[in-house]
């Protein structure tokens, strides 16, 4: 296994800095990398505890717009997650506990996601490629509008970008007592 400490980001050829292992797990389901990355810790909802999800299939599908003169982005991800480990007593074979953690990991998820966007909106420095998915769904509006990629980072940190997580629990990585 390979292990990655942090990733470059750029803004044209200066690097500007570098995210942490858990945004480049984060950086990956934007992206659409299918395997890999770090897990995340959650809470189990009514109850004491945690759990740790591993990401283990993602499923990624970006839709670009034009509304209002602006362009934004809606990123769906899909993930299928085995728990890893668990800090509770809880027993994990309620489907109804697992739909639970399910959900409450999707909406972390989806926020963590959204936070690693806005940190590289401020950057100006679009690593997911947005403008290359503008550019390719809304051409006229790329012709217009933007033409380069140095008049793209100013309107990339306005953009508004929505992302959805869905995560599903396939494995609860543990034997039941």
């Amino acid at each position: 296994k390979v292990r990655i400490s942090g990733l470059a980001y750029f803004k044209g050829d200066q690097m500007l800095g570098v995210i942490d292992p858990v945004e480049i797990g984060l950086f990956m389901g934007i992206i659409g990398v299918g395997e890999g990355g770090y897990g995340i810790y959650t809470d189990i909802p009514d109850q004491a505890g945690t759990v740790l999800l591993m990401g283990r299939k993602r499923i990624t599908d970006i839709q670009t717009a034009v509304r209002n003169g602006k362009p934004e982005a809606r990123v769906n991800i899909m993930i299928e997650a085995d728990v890893d480990e668990k800090k509770s007593q809880i027993k994990l074979d309620n489907p109804n506990i697992i739909r639970k953690i399910e959900k409450h990991a999707s909406t972390q998820w989806a926020k963590s996601e959204e936070e690693l966007v806005k940190k590289m909106q401020a950057e100006e420095s679009d690593i997911f490629g947005f403008g290359e998915y503008v550019r390719a769904k809304q051409p006229a509006y790329w012709k217009k509008e933007v033409r380069t990629k140095d008049r793209w980072r100013p309107i990339f940190k306005e953009m508004d970008v929505h992302v959805e997580v869905n995560v599903f629990i396939r494995r609860v990585g543990m034997k039941q007592k």
